[in-house]
């Protein structure tokens, strides 16, 4: 995953979707105390600071919004989700 990512890094602005989320986040969650998130993508969201980052890979966790640093996390889930591009900066 960490190979697939690289050739994002450095770019600004950026808006990351990945079909995994990061690991240890309530976007990877599966069950009580399961994750099942990436560590790279983690990695990937925590140096790179993109602005906005987008998964669905875990549908328990659909619909869950959170920020890792400076980037607003969203789990899409199966429907996606609507975002106001004005709002990403709040």
């Amino acid at each position: 995953m960490a190979r697939r990512l690289a050739p994002f890094a450095g770019l600004k602005p950026l808006i990351l979707v990945c079909h995994c989320p990061p690991l240890g986040t309530d976007l990877d969650r599966v069950h009580k105390g399961m994750h099942a998130g990436s560590s790279a993508v983690r990695e990937f969201i925590e140096q790179q600071r993109p602005v906005a980052f987008f998964c669905g890979h875990i549908h328990e966790a659909e619909g869950v919004r959170l920020r890792l640093g400076d980037t607003l996390c969203f789990n899409a889930g199966k429907r996606g989700t609507l975002l106001d591009s004005d709002t990403l900066s709040k």
